[in-house]
């Protein structure tokens, strides 16, 4: 079973600058209900990571009408 300190990485960007955060609602599209969390956000790209049924589970931000702060890699 995963726990969330298991999580040493971004699976979104790969970058291991990951801020701890408690209690965090994270919307269940499945009930369509907040579920409150602690989870590790990204603070390069602010994908959200936390665990859910003991596996790893990520959410992108959707950030809307705003730069993006870096160039992607091609």
């Amino acid at each position: 079973m995963a726990k969330l300190e298991d999580i040493t990485n971004c699976h979104v960007c790969g970058c291991n600058s990951l801020t701890p955060l408690l209690n965090i609602p994270v919307p269940d599209i499945m009930d369509n209900v907040d579920v409150m969390r602690n989870v590790l956000m990204c603070n390069d790209c602010d994908t959200l990571h936390y665990i859910d049924d003991g596996m790893i589970s990520y959410e992108f931000s959707c950030r809307i009408n705003e730069e993006i702060g870096r160039k992607v890699k091609r």
